[in-house]
């Protein structure tokens, strides 16, 4: 079966209560819309689309994920995506060389099961980011 599907990259609990107080904040300034984000977990997502083998990838994923230690990312900036004329407030995350590769790695694992990534998501596109509100 064929699902919609995103794979995130999730914080530590120091890193997440820090995002969640920024976003509270932005929220209680009139920045976004708290409801719109709030009940998600910080996170940085790794891909995005539309289609993907869940049987298959399932038991894959588990495995990498199992395999990937857990690693620093450092959030350097601020930032704004307006896709559609709607404006997204973003952390964005210090891009390095491990990062890229981890990046390319997945992809290059998954690619046999995933029938549409978002192209914002693939490589040489992606800007590793974590949102704070929409």
């Amino acid at each position: 079966m064929h699902y919609a599907y995103i794979v995130d990259l999730t914080f530590d609990a120091s890193t997440q209560k820090a995002v969640d107080e920024t976003r509270e904040a932005l929220a209680a300034t009139g920045i976004g819309e708290l409801q719109l984000t709030g009940f998600i977990r910080p996170h940085v997502s790794l891909v995005a689309g539309i289609g993907v083998d869940a049987e298959a990838a399932l038991p894959l994923l588990a495995a990498y994920a199992k395999a990937t230690p857990a690693f620093p990312l450092t959030l350097s900036y601020l930032g704004l995506f307006n896709p559609r004329n709607h404006t997204v407030v973003y952390l964005g995350v210090t891009t390095t060389v491990a990062l890229l590769e981890m990046h390319r790695a997945f992809h290059h694992t998954f690619a046999p099961f995933i029938e549409e990534a978002w192209a914002y998501y693939t490589e040489g596109v992606w800007v590793p980011h974590c949102t704070l509100v929409l």
